[in-house]
């Protein structure tokens, strides 16, 4: 079973990978990652990368143009700032 800490391990020494990268690492259906890269969005820990578009120019992250349905979906981690101090 592929657990969101093996997921942020990943994305933490990867930076950036496909959803089709992450679910051949992890052993796990595309569905099962994509849901994961949502929840460690909301944490604010990962990102849709909107460059990975942006053929038509509609929208910051793909829109529902035809060539928007051919690119993979790339996500980005975000580090945790680390306070100085």
């Amino acid at each position: 079973m592929t657990t969101l800490a093996a997921l942020r391990d990943y994305m933490e020494r990867a930076h950036r990978a496909s959803l089709t990268d992450l679910s051949i690492a992890l052993e796990t259906s595309r569905d099962n990652a994509h849901a994961m890269m949502q929840i460690w969005a909301a944490k604010g820990r990962a990102r849709l990368v909107a460059d990975a578009c942006g053929s038509c120019g509609k929208g910051p992250v793909c829109c529902t143009c035809p060539v928007a349905e051919m690119l993979p979906e790339v996500w980005e981690w975000i580090p945790r700032e680390v306070p100085h101090g």
